[in-house]
């Protein structure tokens, strides 16, 4: 995301490109994309990580009571 994100500043500020303002555009898409899909990424790995640990609990108290 922070490359993204120096592209958007770069597209928008640098000579080069402020006389294309389109290309400003797949920058601010690209920092769209990566914040929203690294959101969902992480609490996919949360989710999944709860889930495990769940599991694993429940695996020790059926030990537990079988003893």
């Amino acid at each position: 995301m922070q490359n993204a994100g120096l592209a958007t500043n770069l597209a928008t500020t640098t000579a080069q490109f402020a006389s294309t303002p389109e290309s400003a555009i797949i920058c601010a898409v690209s920092c769209t994309w990566h914040s929203i899909s690294g959101t969902l990424l992480a609490g996919m790995f949360a989710y999944y990580d709860k889930f495990k640990e769940d599991r694993e609990s429940k695996s020790v108290n059926t030990k537990e009571e079988a003893v």
